[in-house]
């Protein structure tokens, strides 16, 4: 989708899931390097990118909403 055509719900959503998944792969980093958490730590970004799904799907579904909302005010208003 086009910069100028995203909403602000869904600007917000991306730059939670970037920063989740940043978050996600340095603790990931740590504690593997520090006390060896490697194998099970690997669920930790898996985890983070299932966040980030529900994270697109809440702000879709938003942003959706939000459009049908302008929709009805829109049509109500040429209908007065």
């Amino acid at each position: 989708m086009n910069e100028a055509k995203k909403s602000k719900i869904q600007i917000i959503g991306g730059a939670v899931c970037g920063a989740l998944m940043i978050v996600s792969v340095a603790i990931y980093l740590i504690l593997g390097i520090t006390i060896g958490f490697w194998h099970p730590g690997w669920l930790i970004p898996a985890c983070s990118a299932l966040a980030c799904g529900v994270v697109g799907i809440v702000t879709d579904t938003m942003t959706k909403l939000d459009n049908l909302k302008k929709q009805k005010e829109k049509s109500e208003k040429e209908e007065k």
